[in-house]
């Protein structure tokens, strides 16, 4: 069966059925938008793009701490015309193997997507998890690669010669293991520096909330059944969380004396 395009009028590609499934397959039927109302597959050529037929944009934004503002990214990234949904904001440890957001975005991903990031270790903190998530997105997955800061290291270039694939891949190995030697690097730091705090007899942590004998006196009597518990937290200005840290607290320092 053949159709013509809306703009040409030339004859442009196969199609056949298949009443299982409904995926679109795309080429020239992506760039002239054609459509074929209740027919459930379009074959071209066996390019298959799960159902859709247009090339994706997407970022990855990674902070390692929640305190951390990723405001600048996400602008940053805006400008370059991703849209807003497909920006994912991941606020935890590269280094952490959860990462359930950016594992969420890769299964999104189909051939041709174009995926944005600041810089390789966005990827991962370690050597070997960079070029494993490398290879599996370049490779695997066909998507396109942006690096904002190592603009060599696109997949996108106009030239992929030999020699090109050669010193991108050398740069890539290089990046990784600056990535992973900072990161060590940092661990190092902070660890000497715990160590340091220790020795000295510093309190490390968030400081000890310091409970007030009202706020005591207020719990007391609560747990005797004297006020109810909207009296207590009208009385004390808390909410229902902070009350009942309050009434442990409370316990604590009642079983210690």
């Amino acid at each position: 069966m053949h159709f013509r395009s809306k703009t040409s009028g030339l004859p442009f590609f196969q199609m056949a059925i298949d009443m299982k499934k409904r995926k679109c397959y795309h080429d020239m039927a992506v760039r002239e938008r054609y459509t074929f109302p209740g027919l459930p597959v379009i074959y071209y050529n066996g390019l298959k793009t799960k159902g859709r037929c247009t090339m994706e944009r997407y970022a990855l934004i990674r902070v390692s701490s929640k305190d951390q503002n990723e405001a600048r990214q996400v602008k940053k990234m805006l400008e370059l015309g991703i849209p807003k949904d497909n920006i994912v904001v991941e606020k935890e440890s590269g280094k952490s193997n959860a990462r359930v957001k950016y594992h969420r975005l890769v299964k999104r991903f189909v051939k041709g997507d174009e995926f944005t990031i600041e810089n390789v270790d966005r990827l991962s903190r370690d050597y070997d998890g960079i070029i494993r998530e490398w290879q599996r997105l370049t490779t695997e997955k066909g998507v396109t690669m942006k690096v904002l800061d190592t603009p060599m290291l696109n997949t996108d270039q106009k030239t992929e010669s030999l020699l090109f694939r050669f010193i991108r891949n050398i740069m890539l190995h290089i990046l990784a293991f600056q990535a992973e030697n900072e990161w060590q690097k940092s661990r190092s730091r902070q660890a000497e520096g715990i160590a340091i705090a220790k020795a000295e007899g510093k309190q490390l942590g968030r400081p000890k909330t310091v409970r007030t004998e009202e706020e005591l006196e207020i719990a007391k009597q609560y747990q005797n059944g004297e006020i109810g518990l909207n009296i207590a937290l009208s009385l004390l200005g808390k909410k229902k969380t902070a009350f009942y840290e309050l009434l442990q607290v409370a316990n604590e320092m009642e079983s210690q004396s």
